[in-house]
């Protein structure tokens, strides 16, 4: 039920949650998973050893915030899982969001995670795999970067999800019909107005209208 590091474990983590499913206990809960973003460069700045300790502080801080109704477990490596109270969804998310903790040495160094999270609705009677599924969904796209390193599991969430799958499916067939067409917006030298060059914009025109490049150049990206 607990690693190496003395972290509650998958195992502890499942058990929790079967539990409170089980005995309906999850009104209103907040479940989540993260991980610390680039702690790989911790470890390479100050040791393995260090980087242990950084880990555990930025843990027990999370801990104490979500407090005895909640649960933290690690996933492993600088992977984890947890549950709160929905009214400590402000202070977890800045938490995670970016927060100091503490290193040997008197130093301190920022924090940043990676987080999907699933707000479980007061009237919904939640499965464990839809818990899963919904927090694993959502940090994955946490995870590829960009402006959303925090992610929630909802309907704006499965929207741009079906979004993206529509992209997907979409390319291949527009590619071949050449909907993807170049646009070039001239570079002019600002002191004798001559044309210097161009940068090449792309946009999408499929089934009568222009996709908006935010919509699929992030998708084909990826």
């Amino acid at each position: 039920r607990f690693d190496e590091a003395g972290y509650p474990n998958l195992r502890n983590w499942r058990d929790y949650l079967d539990d409170v499913v089980k005995n309906k206990r999850t009104a209103n809960k907040l479940a989540f998973r993260y991980n610390l973003r680039h702690f790989s460069l911790i470890n390479n700045e100050f040791g393995r050893s260090a980087g242990d300790v950084i880990m555990l502080d930025h843990y027990n801080k999370l801990k104490e915030i979500i407090g005895e109704d909640g649960m933290l477990a690690r996933l492993g490596g600088d992977n984890f899982l947890g549950m709160c109270s929905v009214d400590k969804t402000k202070i977890v998310i800045d938490y995670l969001t970016e927060t100091e903790a503490k290193a040997p040495k008197g130093m301190v160094v920022n924090i940043s995670t990676s987080a999907g999270f699933f707000r479980i609705p007061s009237d919904h009677e939640v499965r464990v795999d839809e818990i899963m599924g919904s927090i694993i969904n959502a940090y994955r796209i946490a995870q590829t970067g960009g402006m959303d390193n925090i992610v929630f599991y909802d309907e704006k969430f499965l929207e741009k999800k079906e979004k993206s799958m529509r992209v997907q499916q979409y390319f291949p067939e527009a590619f071949e019909r050449n909907e993807f067409i170049p646009f070039y917006q001239p570079k002019v030298n600002v002191v004798n107005g001559s044309l210097v060059g161009a940068e090449a914009l792309c946009r999408w025109f499929h089934a009568g209208k222009i996709i908006p490049p935010a919509e699929f150049i992030p998708v084909l990206e990826s």
